[in-house]
């Protein structure tokens, strides 16, 4: 049973890690450039939101809590890594 819906979903699981180890790829190789790795984290947040949201739409379980996890967890990861890139919180 749970098999199936693995398979079902194969392409949207690969896509999606292409997506996120494509990002974390850009990411990494800009060097020290913060204006592009910031850039690189925003367009990677982006398109994991609407490529979760779009993969629920045209599944026919989109609701506004997935659109709300989406767009919440795009955030958290912007902001963990503006922390990380900005050298923490100041304290």
């Amino acid at each position: 049973m749970m098999d199936n819906r693995i398979n079902e979903h194969l392409l949207y699981y690969g896509s999606l890690i292409m997506i996120l180890g494509l990002g974390f790829y850009f990411v990494y190789s800009s060097g020290p450039d913060r204006q592009l790795q910031l850039m690189g984290i925003f367009v990677t947040s982006s398109i994991y939101a609407i490529w979760g949201i779009m993969h629920h739409a045209i599944n026919h379980d989109l609701v506004a809590k997935i659109m709300v996890e989406y767009i919440l967890m795009s955030a958290l990861g912007i902001s963990i890594a503006l922390l990380i890139l900005k050298g923490g919180i100041g304290l």
